[in-house]
């Protein structure tokens, strides 16, 4: 953001300027052509990590 814009947008008030805040295209485009934003490359999300398989071993039976 690159001016306070007072009031709430559903529910929820707006940035200060220099915070972020995710808004449809159409809706971001309107607020930086109107100079009361700027836009941010879009953040990737980061990936979730899964463990490794565990490796199968066969077991030996042991006779004595």
């Amino acid at each position: 953001m690159k001016t306070q814009i007072t009031g709430t947008r559903n529910g929820v008030r707006w940035p200060a300027p220099g915070g972020e805040v995710s808004l449809p295209d159409n809706e971001g485009a309107d607020l930086c052509a109107q100079g009361l934003a700027e836009p941010v490359a879009e953040r990737a999300k980061p990936e979730a990590a899964t463990a490794p398989r565990a490796e199968k071993r066969a077991t030996r039976s042991r006779r004595g």
